[in-house]
């Protein structure tokens, strides 16, 4: 009896060897897929951070000089041409 259940099991084991070999070798493929597309997005965002700090973080740009009449600007103070519809400094209307 116990020979007939070892038979049996051998039996099984050899026709679902082949199949249980690709589904282990397909989840092994679909997890290395992954491992490289997470490892991606993770570099890309590396990257696309980097990017952004260097590229925000830039002093402003000097205003050029002021040509003509100047007056100061109601809201800051700030000196600017009177002829500016807005001030280079707070950027208030004037």
């Amino acid at each position: 009896m116990q020979i007939a259940i070892f038979v049996v099991l051998v039996i099984i084991a050899l026709v679902l060897a082949p199949w249980l070999i690709g589904v282990a070798a397909a989840l092994v493929a679909a997890y290395g897929v992954i491992i490289v597309v997470l490892g991606g997005i993770a570099i890309l965002s590396g990257i696309a951070v980097v990017l952004w700090v260097v590229m925000t973080d830039r002093e402003p740009a000097e205003s050029p000089p002021l040509v003509g009449a100047r007056t100061s600007c109601r809201y800051c103070q700030a000196e600017i041409s009177s002829s500016l519809a807005f001030c280079d400094n707070c950027h208030h209307e004037q």
